[in-house]
């Protein structure tokens, strides 16, 4: 994956650093870091990765269509 995107970002720019950027592992998350200030989000790569969207690799965040106005009044307990 290229991540040169980053690289060019002020808080990557410890990258520079060969010393520091030996110092990659994964985390206790699956996350890969190079300390706790700097880490890279699994899913967050998965993503950019696959091009999939949030809602596509966790089903319960899409937002569920507001109730139709039939719906609305069945809740009320009124009949049409």
């Amino acid at each position: 994956m290229d991540l040169s995107d980053l690289a060019g970002n002020e808080a990557f720019q410890v990258w520079n650093d060969y010393e520091f950027f030996e110092k990659v592992h994964f985390g206790d998350h699956r996350e890969i870091k190079w300390s706790d200030e700097i880490e890279l989000c699994a899913d967050s790569l998965y993503l950019k990765l696959t091009g999939k969207s949030p809602e596509e690799l966790f089903p319960k965040l899409r937002r569920k269509p507001p109730p139709s106005t039939e719906e609305r009044l069945v809740v009320q307990g009124e009949e049409l």
